[in-house]
């Protein structure tokens, strides 16, 4: 008999042992993990359960319930639904939320077991819910990559289908203002060059928003990339009545730096601005200033609003990925991620400087660096047409073709055209020409089927090949673009653009 009580108690001393450690595993779980009745009332939860009821360390559950801590969807869900299931079926799964300590729902993924006797009655309920915002956060990230892939195809065919309108629209109106010999009428085409050129602007800026290439580094005027920015973005602040002040230092130095990443960066700042600045009665104020540091070695952007500000206790996660405080749909917590990323890329700093009540104001600061090996900055050079030479415009839109040879015949070359690949070909096999200006889109034979015709039957004339494309975009158009290393002058182009294609073929002939 002592030998049969000293085994029971030695059973019963590993039977609270083994309880002990399971509630220490269950005590150090970040899960919500909660035990209750058939009808939902809470007899154990965890230290995470606890933090979530609101009770303290030795707080007492029994008059909480399990749907307690959830939102009030969350907690009908529970009631009239996943434990009825769980009652009937043995177990419920599914996605519900919890109610953070700050009031904020926190998406879960949520298990709720009925634990039955023999005789099949319900002896007790358990749940275990888990944090599922990271994942969330991961699903709604790869979505937007996968809007954005979308969104560059379908930018890349409009941007192909507006660029050979308004290459004719440029090029025309710039060949009416050489010849207008009326000073009135000169006027009116160079208004006509300016609208296009706005047009062709925000065609490259929605491409440039799109792009997802490798940065390229060149002369950049930062006053220049904030125009273009504010120019795409000035109708959705001209109909919230936002006024933009812009304090733009004239003798700025010259980045070295991607173009178009720069204005990411800026589209962003103005746009994360303007949102704020719906929140708050006019008078709305946006204000854009540039500056040299004290020394000129770096360039200073600031992008200041007059809205509510941003709160201390977030202002240091603001540069988190997928931190944002959007409301759910409005916002990926990407774009200020982005854009310290771009500005971290370049050697560059990004702070925030902000009171609750007093507006925001986003400081991005450049180097100014140039690269011993650097060209030179060709972008503020005047136009350098080449001496006569005889061209090939291939072009399957017969208005670009046109255009493009009057341009060229205005400097003195002679021009053939050809509307497909396939033509040029015939016309190559009986004329030799200096420089070959191709588009990439066509029927018959495109523009890389009619260099790969050539690679194959007369090679020493890849060297004069100049691609015309609106489609930078696409992948596929870009590796080929990579591979070959031919120049390219992309739609819609100026005049100066075209004169001075021929020239850039003359040292790779």
């Amino acid at each position: 008999r002592a030998a049969a009580l000293e085994a029971e108690v030695a059973e019963r001393e590993r039977a609270e042992e083994t309880r002990e450690r399971l509630i220490a595993i269950l005590e150090a779980t970040s899960d919500y993990v909660v035990m209750g009745h058939a009808d939902g009332r809470i007899v154990y939860c965890n230290r995470a359960a606890r933090g979530l009821l609101r009770l303290g360390e030795g707080g007492d559950p029994s008059g909480l319930r399990i749907a307690d801590a959830h939102p009030a969807w969350a907690a009908r869900l529970i009631m009239e639904e996943a434990i009825p299931a769980a009652v009937r079926d043995g177990v419920w799964s599914g996605e519900t939320a919890l109610r953070g300590p700050d009031g904020r729902e926190v998406p879960v993924l949520q298990v709720i077991v009925a634990h039955k006797a023999p005789d099949g009655r319900v002896e007790f309920l358990s749940t275990i819910a888990r944090d599922i915002t990271q994942h969330k956060r991961t699903e709604e990230a790869l979505r937007q990559s996968e809007k954005l892939a979308a969104m560059g195809e379908l930018l890349a065919g409009v941007a192909h289908e507006l660029s050979n309108p308004l290459a004719v629209v440029l090029g025309q109106s710039a060949l009416l203002g050489r010849a207008a010999s009326d000073p009135a009428q000169a006027a009116r085409a160079q208004k006509i060059v300016r609208a296009a050129e706005r047009c062709a602007r925000i065609v490259r800026n929605f491409l440039a928003l799109a792009r997802q290439s490798p940065a390229e580094r060149r002369p950049v005027a930062l006053n220049d990339v904030v125009r273009e920015a504010l120019e795409l973005l000035a109708y959705q602040l001209r109909v919230d009545d936002v006024r933009v002040a812009l304090d733009l230092q004239d003798d700025l130095p010259v980045l070295w730096a991607d173009p178009h990443q720069l204005h990411q960066v800026v589209v962003n700042l103005v746009t994360n601005a303007h949102h704020a600045l719906r929140s708050v009665a006019p008078p709305r104020e946006l204000r854009l200033a540039t500056r040299a540091g004290p020394d000129r070695t770096a360039v200073v952007l600031e992008v200041t609003d007059s809205g509510p500000g941003i709160a201390p206790e977030i202002q240091a996660r603001i540069f988190e990925p997928f931190f944002t405080t959007k409301p759910p749909g409005q916002g990926t917590g990407l774009g200020l991620p982005l854009c310290r990323g771009i500005v971290e890329g370049h050697g560059g700093a990004i702070r925030l400087e902000s009171r609750p009540g007093s507006g925001a104001s986003f400081l991005v600061e450049l180097p100014v660096h140039r690269p011993a090996e650097a060209p030179a900055d060709a972008a503020t050079a005047p136009p350098a047409p080449a001496a006569p030479m005889s061209l090939l415009v291939v072009d399957d839109d017969p208005e670009v073709g046109d255009v493009i040879a009057e341009m060229l015949l205005a400097d003195g070359h002679r021009v053939d055209t050809a509307p497909d690949g396939a033509v040029a070909l015939q016309r190559l096999e009986r004329t030799t020409y200096d420089a070959i200006l191709t588009d990439l889109r066509m029927p018959e034979l495109d523009g890389p089927g009619l260099y790969r015709e050539v690679a194959r039957r007369t090679p020493h004339l890849l060297g004069r090949f100049i691609f015309l494309t609106g489609d930078t975009l696409g992948p596929e158009t870009r590796e080929f673009i990579e591979q070959t290393g031919v120049p390219t002058v992309g739609k819609p182009f100026d005049l100066d653009d075209v004169r001075r294609a021929p020239a850039r073929v003359g040292g790779r002939r």
